[in-house]
């Protein structure tokens, strides 16, 4: 999830948003990129012995999910698929963090 959140503020990705047009969809991939390291940190502070706990029941969901934002950050040719990505990711930590 670290390698996202780098990849998410790469050179790259974020040259990719500036160029989209449509300004809502900036400020959609600002928002989800900043909860999505929010929930990255949040998981970090967490008692590692719960989080891996909570995390195995969503294991293969959060897996799927992180799968499909490498591949969405990959390409980049799909500015919706990607914050789409990036927002099921972000859902899924929340879960675990909840369940805390």
């Amino acid at each position: 999830m670290r390698e996202q959140v780098l990849k998410l503020y790469s050179a790259e990705i974020q040259l990719a948003f500036e160029k989209e047009v449509d300004e809502s969809k900036q400020r959609d991939f600002v928002n989800y990129r900043e909860s999505y390291q929010n929930n990255l940190h949040q998981l970090e502070k967490q008692d590692l012995g719960q989080v891996l706990a909570k995390m195995q029941t969503l294991e293969a969901e959060l897996s799927q999910a992180i799968a499909s934002l490498n591949g969405a950050l990959q390409t980049m040719n799909n500015t919706v698929n990607t914050l789409r990505n990036i927002r099921l990711v972000s859902t899924i930590i929340g879960r675990v963090i909840k369940m805390m």
